[in-house]
């Protein structure tokens, strides 16, 4: 890719404006409403701006900036100058940083507490225990929302040791202190309950689509994800309910364009999915799925005053599905389509006008 992007010509703001219209129409298809953009810059404003003053912007953006190693005090200024020249709108504002503290399991690049069963190695972090803390003080101390992308289980736990340390060495930010971790896609059984104990929110991204019913459970390892793992850290994959009984915050999202942003397809995986060879059931109701995707959404972005819940005052963002599946189980993928979404009261995807 970085070859590629050496001899591609660089995109311009009409390339980037109509990319922002693109991604807006998939979301409202999907019924999604609200976005974080998990790894933005401060150029990224300029288009959201742009589309928000052309009243384009109609999906609302929570924009993430992202944090690399060495990252200094003047970087922080400059995202500081960001945030202050961007104050918080319904539409669109920033708060957050992103921080990237492994890779991805499938190229054993996800740190591990112990090697994989492909190579002898566990993998290594991006970051050293003392760049790790040094950063995220910082941060905190200006009072940034932490986000960080932690897939294995050596990562999940230097994330959670990082944040444990925080109220330690700096007071209480002004608007509370919810960081957050990304992925977890495999964790150790004893860094469960700190998700609840810390107060830090568990970010997960199920699998998207819609898998039927009748589907076979799988009876071993799955795919190379599955096999790098080997089964007993496979099946400690996706613990979105041991961690929610353990008193932890759980938020769902789609980890797009990476995956699909279908959050209805996903919603019907969480209350059915088959447990994982020797691992536990991790079905939610679909009430406690779709709190997750919604209430505890909202709350992971400070807005849970203004939306998450359908109630009197709140802002008018609605999905209406096919079939009410509070009283009426999703049997086929056509009973979770999205006909209508509502945006700001008004509607912007009707699922009649394509036919």
């Amino acid at each position: 890719v970085a070859l590629i992007q050496k001899v591609i010509p660089k995109s311009t703001g009409a390339d980037r404006q109509r990319g922002l219209k693109a991604a807006i129409a998939e979301a409202q298809r999907n019924g999604v409403t609200s976005v974080t953009d998990a790894a933005g810059s401060p150029e990224d404003f300029e288009v959201y701006e742009e589309a928000l003053r052309n009243g384009d912007l109609k999906v609302r953006v929570y924009c993430s900036l992202l944090v690399t190693p060495g990252f200094a005090a003047k970087d922080a200024d400059r995202f500081d100058e960001v945030w202050h020249k961007h104050p918080d709108n319904a539409n669109l504002k920033t708060g957050i940083i992103k921080m990237f503290m492994d890779g991805v399991i499938e190229t054993n690049t996800a740190f591990l507490l112990a090697p994989y069963t492909n190579i002898p190695s566990p993998g290594k972090p991006n970051y050293t225990v003392e760049e790790f803390n040094r950063i995220t003080q910082m941060m905190d101390q200006r009072g940034w929302q932490i986000m960080v992308h932690a897939l294995g289980d050596g990562a999940v736990r230097m994330t959670l040791d990082g944040f444990e340390r925080l109220p330690k060495v700096n007071p209480m930010p002004a608007r509370g202190r919810r960081d957050r971790v990304e992925h977890i896609e495999t964790i150790d059984l004893a860094d469960v309950p700190r998700f609840g104990k810390l107060g830090v929110i568990a970010s997960m991204h199920p699998i998207g689509g819609f898998v039927p019913p009748d589907r076979p459970a799988p009876t071993g390892p799955q795919g190379v994800w599955a096999t790098n793992l080997g089964p007993e850290r496979a099946a400690r994959g996706g613990l979105w309910k041991s961690i929610s009984d353990a008193g932890g915050k759980v938020v769902f999202g789609s980890d797009w364009p990476v995956a699909s942003l279908d959050a209805m397809g996903r919603i019907y995986n969480i209350t059915h999915r088959a447990p994982r060879p020797d691992g536990t059931d991790q079905n939610l109701s679909v009430a406690t799925a779709i709190d997750d995707y919604t209430r505890e959404s909202a709350y992971a972005t400070f807005d849970e005053k203004v939306k998450g819940t359908l109630a009197p005052g709140m802002l008018a963002d609605v999905a209406v599905l096919a079939t009410d599946v509070f009283t009426h189980p999703a049997a086929t993928r056509e009973d979770l389509d999205v006909k209508f979404t509502i945006f700001d009261g008004n509607v912007v995807y009707d699922s009649s006008q394509l036919k």
